[in-house]
């Protein structure tokens, strides 16, 4: 069970530092309605993210040895995904630096753009689709479910292991929500100046974001071939 948190939480916290998450919130909440929005999308995030690793452990699962191997000799054809994976994020990176000169310095993503005018109900989907389109978010939910399936744990197990991984990965939502909540109009200012330095500096907190997932993947999946 240690060795499952030791592996897991270093991929909780990559995920917790994802700028595009607290951008959307950031915009939410400096918004018309926004404690019931912030709900909405904070939920969402939950959702999605526990919806990614479920279905993810649930397939591994059922695909049980022939697919996984086990945890001190997961299969060849898993670590060679991680270093797949991994190498993809590596060239999402690079494309990433290639182009930070094509667009306007500082300006938010596509997403970020729309979540101004998002209604209450629109917030939880919005929510779901930051999981969705996030390519770390996509990576790092279905390789941690992949993992916990490797562990061979019970159910109760599986489940407090998904539980805890998504509230520790989701903690740039879920804790600035609840600083906005309780902490009166100076956590609010210090919010507000959070978001501005996320939308200034989004693409290099991305870029530096992919590569520290990449360079884990890549290495955890040598580690298993060579092992």
């Amino acid at each position: 069970m240690g060795g499952v948190i030791g592996e897991l939480f270093p991929l909780a916290v990559a995920l917790a530092t994802g700028p595009l998450p607290i951008i959307a919130l950031m915009l939410i909440l400096a918004s018309d309605g926004a404690t019931a929005k912030g709900f909405g999308f904070v939920g969402g995030r939950l959702t999605g993210l526990a919806v990614l690793i479920g279905a993810a452990l649930v397939i591994a699962s059922a695909v049980d040895d022939p697919g996984l191997g086990h945890r001190a000799h997961p299969s060849p054809v898993v670590s060679i995904i991680r270093i797949v994976v991994g190498v993809a994020l590596l060239a999402l990176a690079a494309r990433m630096f290639l182009r930070r000169g094509t667009t306007p310095s500082g300006e938010p993503s596509r997403l970020a753009r729309h979540v101004d005018g998002v209604s209450a109900r629109g917030s939880f989907g919005l929510g779901l689709a930051v999981t969705a389109i996030d390519p770390a978010s996509l990576s790092i939910g279905v390789l941690v479910g992949v993992d916990i399936a490797a562990a061979r744990m019970s159910a109760p197990g599986d489940v407090a292991f998904v539980v805890v991984f998504v509230v520790a990965a989701t903690v740039n939502v879920t804790v600035p929500l609840l600083a906005y909540l309780v902490g009166g109009e100076a956590a609010r200012t210090k919010l507000t100046a959070l978001r501005e330095w996320l939308q200034a500096n989004e693409k290099t907190v991305m870029m530096v974001l992919f590569v520290m997932i990449g360079a884990i993947l890549i290495g955890r999946g040598i580690r298993a071939l060579s092992g």
